[in-house]
């Protein structure tokens, strides 16, 4: 004899719905636990980036965005041109230390509170025009 079908569908309730409610707030608890408040506010954003060129403040926007350009833009498929539409014209352009190489520097503000000068975020690129490096200093 077959059960009624009332039985059947509060079993299947009964299995389905912690499941379904168990795998929503796991995957909540890990996205919160991946990203912070802070972190979250500091993501890159283009129009506050441009805004900010002439920023030489410790406070500058700029420099708080560099761990998630780090994360999600600094891979070594970018290209120079990309990098050029995406953080604007560089405040600087020269020669890198290999031969073919070049730099492009970016204004970050102060980067050392305490110390003279601004920081400045240097992508050098190779011969074919993609990422080769970056490194961040105060000059």
């Amino acid at each position: 004899m077959k059960p009624p079908l009332s039985r059947f569908i509060t079993v299947l309730i009964a299995l389905v719905v912690p499941l379904v409610v168990g795998k929503v707030m796991f995957s909540y608890y890990l996205e919160g636990k991946d990203q912070n408040p802070s972190e979250a506010a500091d993501k890159f954003d283009r129009e506050t980036w441009l805004a900010n060129e002439n920023d030489y403040t410790f406070e500058n926007p700029r420099k708080k965005m560099i761990p998630d350009l780090e994360r999600n833009y600094f891979k070594s498929e970018i290209t120079a041109n990309e990098f050029r539409y995406t953080l604007g014209e560089p405040a600087e352009e020269y020669a890198g230390q290999e031969n073919g190489e070049f730099c492009f520097g970016y204004g970050i503000g102060k980067w050392v509170e305490d110390q003279m000068g601004h920081g400045t975020l240097e992508l050098c690129f190779d011969k074919r025009k993609y990422l080769k490096t970056h490194r961040i200093f105060q000059k």
